[in-house]
């Protein structure tokens, strides 16, 4: 903590010289300000006249700590019809659109009278208490991981989702340049639907500015304790059931439980608070004997609900460990902003909170699970000699697309070995790989990887292969016409081969169709051996055009 209030020092004092600069380009180019129509605001008197005639029932509402969001929204809006009724008759002439922006400020200087009397916010807390916590993990056994997290009103449902290294998101090339990060394996998603505030609303398929300025806040708060060597692409996937204040902040501690519950290696518990302020450092003026920590005392509030910030001055995200911070936002509304001794002084406090809501987590999950669950997927890397890869990929790769469909399971494209941690030879040979001879296999279970693994020895077990000679002559059957050539046999139980158009006449050829080629002919091809790296056949049909005295032809099996 300390050196996160070092760098916040050291980054006001680096605003100055920036601050300098755009005062001098101000005063040299500036325009004149342009004159704001405040017409629509309401007046001193109407905001005196306003808490004059509110006060009493705010007071009320505001007082009563058995109310919940949704009463207290309700006792307040009968308040305001009742103001707006009496405010009507007193300034007829008045639009009445400026109302609530006086009502708003009634309801902002009776709370901090409230507050500031009795030290008791309105839901009955001191302004260091966290809300009451309650913590589940495992809720539905066909996930990978899940957790339910409540503070107060505000619940959030998160589950984590495993799938293999190709799916892990590719970011476009401007952001690689700027960031540096290619493949991102870990994302969490935050979903706030309407529901959540006891709204009926339209459910878009795209999330909304404020979903992903949250999700990747919490994204933030979550990714330093991911280990770097996890061999699968993580999701989490916080969904907001219910909303009083700090979603994004409980999203950061449902996503660390779901984690947990999943297996991840985290080494502890992140957690998230939401620090307000209602009433700034000018108003407390009237305090002139108070110290920093007496301020503090009196302006921030710990763990703050959604009419807190609505009413409130600040709003200071603030996620991390017991230990260390690893994301805060903070979000201000007076217009001096609020000095760094606050700001201090709400770190601080965040770090007491933290703790003590970390605390609650523990009693949840306090460690990573240590046995993996029955539908934990499975992740291999196996080498595959180069002369047997077309065999286990299949005709138009119909044999991954079989393993896929049939088992479930997914074999990666070609990864470099230097990325791997180990290698298994499937075969038992020793592996000397290239990068195109390793395969990635990820399975969603221990079941469906030795399924696999079966059904990928047999693609590839030496099969007993007519042996072909040298340079002799064979007869092949077309299989397949392609723009690019055509795909030949030599004999039933080999696997189709390409025979390139460059191969097919002494003549150039744009497509197999202008030598009357079509599925079915047979062809005469000569046969030049495997090429030693791909271990695939080399045939060719132009070059018997060329040759005069061919040598004898031969069939395969004899």
């Amino acid at each position: 903590m300390p050196d996160v209030l070092k760098a916040i020092k050291q980054g006001i004092k680096g605003c100055q010289a920036i601050i300098s600069s755009i005062d001098k380009l101000q005063k040299a180019y500036g325009k004149p300000k342009i004159d704001i129509d405040l017409s629509h605001m309401p007046t001193d008197e109407q905001k005196s006249f306003m808490l004059s005639i509110a006060e009493e029932g705010l007071r009320t509402v505001l007082s009563n700590s058995n109310y919940d969001k949704i009463a207290r929204d309700e006792a307040m809006k009968k308040v305001s019809e009742e103001a707006f009724e009496v405010m009507q008759e007193k300034f007829p002439q008045t639009d009445v659109g400026v109302f609530p922006e006086a009502f708003n400020h009634a309801v902002r200087t009776v709370y901090k009278k409230i507050l500031s009397e009795t030290n008791i916010r309105c839901d009955g807390r001191k302004f260091n208490e966290v809300r009451p916590i309650s913590c589940k993990v495992d809720l539905y056994k066909p996930l990978h991981g899940s957790a339910l997290f409540q503070r107060g009103q505000t619940q959030v449902f998160c589950s984590t989702t495993f799938d293999s290294p190709d799916a892990a998101f590719r970011t476009d090339s401007m952001t690689s340049l700027v960031s540096g990060v290619k493949d991102k394996n870990f994302m969490l998603h935050y979903e706030f639907p309407p529901y959540a505030t006891n709204e009926i609303g339209r459910v878009s398929t795209m999330p909304s500015r404020r979903e992903i300025g949250h999700g990747a806040l919490a994204e933030k708060a979550v990714r330093p304790l991911v280990p770097d060597n996890h061999d699968m692409t993580i999701r989490l996937n916080c969904e907001v059931l219910e909303s009083n204040g700090s979603s994004s902040m409980a999203s950061v501690c449902a996503g660390s439980l779901s984690l947990m519950d999943a297996g991840v290696q985290i080494k502890e518990h992140i957690a998230g608070v939401a620090m307000g302020m209602v009433g700034s450092e000018t108003e407390m003026e009237e305090y002139p004997d108070k110290s920093i920590d007496e301020l503090a005392d009196s302006l921030i509030l710990t763990d703050i609900l959604g009419f807190e910030d609505y009413i409130g001055d600040m709003d200071f995200k603030i996620a991390g460990t017991r230990r260390a911070i690893t994301a805060f936002q903070l979000d201000v509304k007076p217009k001096n902003g609020v000095s760094p001794k606050l700001i201090y002084k709400a770190i601080q406090k965040a770090h007491i909170a933290r703790a003590e809501i970390i605390t609650k987590m523990d009693g949840a999950i306090k460690e990573p699970r240590k046995t993996k669950k029955d539908n934990h997927p499975v992740i291999k890397t196996i080498y595959v000699p180069p002369n047997r890869v077309a065999k286990l990929i299949g005709f138009g790769g119909s044999n991954l697309k079989k393993m896929m469909a049939q088992i479930g399971v997914r074999v990666s494209s070609y990864v470099s070995p230097s990325s791997l941690s180990s290698s298994d030879d499937i075969t038992g040979e020793t592996s000397n790989a290239q990068t195109q001879d390793n395969f990635i296999i990820f399975a969603p279970n221990k079941e469906a990887m030795e399924e696999a693994e079966e059904y990928i020895e047999t693609c590839i077990e030496e099969q007993k292969e007519p042996e072909l000679e040298f340079n002799a002559i064979y007869t092949a059957t077309i299989r397949e016409i392609r723009p690019n050539g055509v795909m030949i046999t030599l004999h039933q139980s080999m696997n189709p081969v390409l025979l390139h158009l460059s191969q097919l006449d002494t003549r150039h050829v744009s497509h197999p169709s202008a030598l009357n080629l079509k599925e079915g002919d047979q062809i005469q091809v000569k046969y030049f051996g495997r090429d030693p790296a791909s271990g695939q056949m080399r045939l060719s049909r132009k070059s018997l055009m060329l040759t005069a005295n061919p040598k004898i032809h031969r069939d395969p099996l004899n």
